[in-house]
């Protein structure tokens, strides 16, 4: 894939990236993100999660915070919310791993990078990834390519359309950066280029064109590839 057509691409997708951020909680659905198959309910552990065994069964939802938000507070995409009056007992949101909700799973940020709010995770599988806002540059991060990258399934394309290609800077700080969960164990480690060709493994159209890419370890490449595999697993 060529840097340049992944531009090209990008800006043909920035306007609906663009509707994305101006609706707010208007989300749309997409396939890949489902879980399907798990219980509802809050996890204090992904061993419980995997076992069915939530430690909150009913009374809660999930929220998807505005851009702005996100980037002001350096929060998830996500809030975890309990019905008014509904107690929790002695657990706390802190103490909460993920929460499966509606055929999707969410992870609290406190269990990998210590920040408050929760992601969204995209299930391919025996891995899972999401997105999650790099707490280091979010006061720099633009609300329209935050929007995208978050909660549209073109994360890579946004990130194209909003970075230009000099930038060595936001090169090496983006603005979202992207984690692998092991659907088997429950790791969470950050994606690199060696864990995306493992993954690309299962769509060799795509792994023949990233061992094409003069820059692999680029975060905004990983993400293009990433997120398209994820569209195309979607629609297999």
């Amino acid at each position: 894939m060529n840097y340049r057509f992944m531009l090209f691409f990008s800006f043909l997708l920035s306007l609906r990236v663009m509707v994305i951020a101006q609706e707010g909680q208007n989300e749309p659905e997409f396939k890949h993100y489902r879980c399907p198959g798990y219980i509802t309910g809050c996890y204090k552990g992904f061993s419980d999660f995997k076992a069915g065994n939530p430690a909150i069964k009913s009374n809660f939802h999930m929220v998807r915070n505005k851009p702005k938000e996100v980037r002001d507070s350096k929060a998830g995409g996500y809030t975890l919310q309990f019905d008014k009056g509904f107690k929790t007992g002695i657990i706390s949101v802190k103490k909460i791993w993920g929460a499966y909700y509606e055929d999707t799973l969410y992870i609290n940020r406190e269990f990998f990078i210590g920040k408050k709010g929760f992601d969204k995770v995209y299930c391919l599988g025996s891995y899972g990834y999401f997105h999650s806002i790099n707490p280091e540059v979010a006061a720099n991060t633009n609300e329209v390519v935050l929007a995208g990258m978050l909660f549209g399934a073109i994360g890579g394309a946004a990130v194209g359309a909003g970075q230009p290609e000099g930038n060595s800077k936001s090169m090496k700080f983006p603005y979202v950066m992207i984690y692998i969960l092991d659907m088997e164990t429950g790791m969470v480690s950050p994606l690199t280029s060696f864990k995306l060709e493992k993954i690309l493994e299962d769509d060799q159209q795509l792994l023949e064109l990233y061992d094409k890419e003069q820059h692999k370890s680029s975060m905004w490449i990983m993400h293009a590839y990433i997120d398209t595999f994820a569209e195309r697993f979607r629609n297999k």
